[in-house]
Parts: C-alpha cells; sequence; structure tokens
C-alpha cells in the first residue's frame, strides 16, 4: 500500500512512501531519471517472526536454507550494523530460488521468472508489485542518473544521489564482513551460468554491474524495483 501516491502527477525525484503488507514496515519510494518508481531504502523484510533482525555475523548457509522466512521460501539472511543498511541476503534469499534456472539458447535470465514472479519479473524476496531488478534495469538507472545529475562514477548511487544507496558490504558464506562503510553491493535477478548471479557495485570512483562466479552464499543487500 502506498501513502499519498499519485503517478499521474509525478516528477522525477517525488517521494512517497510504501508500506509492505506482509510486516508493516515502510519505504520511501522515488521516481528515478529512467522513468521507474523504486525503493530508496534497503529491504529490511524478514518474515513475520522477523528472523533477520537480531542474526549477526555467523556463517551463511551454503545450502538451501529453507523456512527462514515462512513456510516454502528459501535462502539465508543477515543483520547490518552499517547505519541505514537494510538485511544482507544470500542469492537464494533474494531471488527466492533454491537453484537458478538457465533457459536453453539464451545467455542472460532472469533466474526465478515464472517463480514467485510477477509476469516475467523476479519478484523475490520483493513485496507483491515489486520485483529484484535485473542487470539492465541497474545500468539504465545507473546511466540516466548520471545523464540528468551529471554526478560521476559513484556518486551516482550513493547517498549522495536520488537512489540513497547505501555502503553496506558484503559477509562472506563463512561470516566475515567486509567493505562495510566502503561498497554497496546489491542482487540482481540476471545470471549467467549456474553459478554466476549478477549485482551492482559501487565504491570510491566506480559504481557498474557486476558478475559473479561461486558467489550464491555471500550476503549483499536488496533494493525492489516497482513493477512496470
Amino acid at each position: 500500500t502506498f501513502e499519498g501516491f499519485t503517478p499521474d502527477s509525478m516528477s522525477v525525484g517525488q517521494q512517497w512512501t510504501l508500506a509492505d503488507t506482509r510486516d508493516g514496515k515502510t519505504y520511501r519510494i522515488r521516481l528515478m531519471p529512467d522513468g521507474h518508481h523504486w525503493m530508496v531504502d534497503d529491504l529490511r523484510y524478514g518474515g513475520q517472526q522477523d528472523a533477520c533482525a537480531g542474526k549477526e555475523w555467523l556463517k551463511f548457509d551454503t545450502t538451501l536454507y529453507t523456512n527462514r522466512f515462512g513456510d516454502g521460501t528459501y535462502g539465508d539472511c543477515r543483520h547490518n550494523p552499517q547505519p541505514g543498511a537494510g538485511y544482507l541476503y544470500n542469492w537464494m534469499a533474494a531471488t527466492q530460488q533454491g537453484t537458478p534456472l538457465i533457459h536453453p539458447g539464451v545467455s542472460s535470465v532472469l533466474s526465478c521468472s515464472g517463480i514467485k514472479g510477477d509476469g516475467n519479473r523476479c519478484r523475490g524476496l520483493c513485496p507483491g508489485g515489486w520485483h529484484l531488478p535485473t542487470k539492465d534495469e541497474y545500468d539504465a538507472l545507473n546511466g540516466a542518473i548520471r545523464e540528468n545529475t551529471g554526478c560521476g562514477h559513484d556518486a551516482c548511487l550513493d547517498n549522495r544521489s536520488l537512489w540513497e544507496g547505501v555502503r553496506g558490504g558484503v559477509v562472506y558464506p563463512s561470516g566475515q564482513a567486509d567493505y562495510q562503510g566502503e561498497s554497496g553491493a546489491y542482487w540482481a535477478s540476471t545470471t549467467y551460468a549456474i553459478d554466476s548471479p549478477t549485482y551492482l557495485f559501487f565504491t570510491q570512483g566506480l559504481a557498474k554491474t557486476e558478475r559473479g562466479t561461486h558467489m550464491q552464499a555471500f550476503g549483499m543487500t536488496i533494493r525492489c524495483l516497482r513493477t512496470y
């Protein structure tokens, strides 16, 4: 549900509030220069019992940890003590897909298309009507902000930007945290191989989407995009 959401009279940078009906948590929403509505707060969904809230830097489960967020769900999560950051999720949690699905004959696919999805979008752990962005959607956002504001590199996506990305870092499968306060890392739904999910990454002087290898059990952050 939205408060004061009037899409017919929207302008770039205008802000609304989204209330996630699953747990009542609220998120700021903005119309971005790419023409789409994005969360400008990190996702903090941990199921109705908020299973992520009290979990610190423990070892991420590298298997298909089920029922973390409720019946029939996948993945693992952690609390992130970095100010302003949402929870850290492994890739199985972000996509709500136990194993990436590779569509024959294409090199880049939506890993959970059609599985807990909205149309041809990967809903993953996002609220209904929202989805986990693809690599192309992140690239378009980055380019549109850069063109619209004249920003450079990480300034287009971090807390100096309309998108207000958080440098929440990552957690390795071992449980070791890294890059907190230095870099932001956000899961995308696109994957190129069974073990190569993609993610948005920004750090000093750099902002781009990257292809990871053997990174499904890493902990990264989630932002959701309104399904269009």
